[in-house]
């Protein structure tokens, strides 16, 4: 098998979401835009991978080693806020529509946080446990695709309804 077949199909789900919604939504960008803003968005929703290493001890992800095996704790713990800070400072150029429209409602600093919730909360029962990948991996997958749609259009229909396809996704992923 080829190296690329080797590759998880669900790797850069997120920037190839993004990179697709931006025609779905007749945007104007130029492909080298498109992968632009797509790879920035793939970016900063890595930085909740990596951080996930740290909290749960990967040594080994997609076949591959963790810093936290090459180089322990400290440098795994700085390049989820490296890809974190990187990934965001990155996208500020299409995030306009986000922060004018969108930012109180869905807050960054409760997506970031919420990524441990999962490795850090306690469901007792089913429901309970959907809630909890809900409000983890649907809410993460939600603004990552709200960030994407609004930087296509302005229509807050077309960018929420994007935005719930990202929470079931996140959901039905998690």
């Amino acid at each position: 098998a080829s190296k690329a077949n080797s590759i998880p199909r669900d790797i850069f789900i997120k920037g190839i979401l993004a990179y697709y919604i931006h025609d779905g939504l007749d945007g104007n960008f130029s492909d080298q835009r498109k992968i632009d803003l797509s790879s920035k968005l793939e970016i900063f929703s890595s930085s909740g991978a990596i951080l996930d290493n740290f909290i749960d001890g990967h040594e080994e992800r997609n076949g591959k080693t963790t810093y936290l095996k090459e180089y322990g704790p400290t440098i795994q713990l700085f390049a989820s806020q490296y890809a974190l800070n990187y990934g965001l400072r990155s996208l500020f150029p299409f995030l306009s529509t986000f922060c004018k429209k969108f930012s109180d409602e869905y807050k960054l600093d409760q997506t970031i946080l919420g990524m441990i919730q999962m490795d850090t909360g306690r469901s007792i029962n089913l429901d309970d446990h959907l809630k909890m990948i809900g409000s983890v991996n649907g809410h993460f997958n939600e603004v990552i695709l709200i960030m994407a749609a609004s930087g296509v259009t302005e229509d807050d229909r077309k960018i929420k309804a994007i935005g719930n396809y990202g929470f079931n996704l996140g959901v039905g992923l998690g």
